[in-house]
């Protein structure tokens, strides 16, 4: 009986020492949102993504998103996994969850509505 809890106990370690090991950062968050955003951007719009212009506009509203995202993202790491917080003037919202690597979107119709609120500019009222 007692090797069994043994052999329990170190398939459990290495299972969290996996989890520890491949436990999504900022980063990873951070690039899941900005390629999901701009997915849905080519997809809204049909644009031709193998276009060398639209390369470039692309490229610009890659640049405009981490200029958002930066101050606005909050990853909060867990060990063995990691959860994604936006930051907006309408409180704090949980759009990601990180865990083996992966980077999974919650909700991403509503992320991209924020996004796009977020890139607006404030008015007076809203910045009090």
């Amino acid at each position: 009986m007692k090797r069994l809890y043994k052999i329990l106990l170190a398939v459990l370690a290495v299972i969290i020492v996996v989890l520890a090991v491949t436990c999504p950062g900022r980063r990873a968050h951070k690039d899941a949102v900005i390629n999901k955003y701009q997915s849905g951007i080519i997809k809204d719009l049909g644009i031709d993504a193998n276009d060398p212009q639209n390369q470039k506009n692309l490229k610009i509203g890659e640049e405009f998103m981490e200029r958002v995202i930066n101050p606005n993202l909050k990853v909060l790491g867990y060990g063995v996994c990691s959860i994604g917080y936006l930051e907006t003037v309408k409180g704090r919202k949980r759009i990601s969850f990180g865990i083996l690597g992966h980077v999974y979107l919650l909700d991403p119709e509503h992320l991209h509505a924020r996004l796009f609120e977020m890139g607006k500019p404030q008015t007076e009222k809203q910045k009090n």
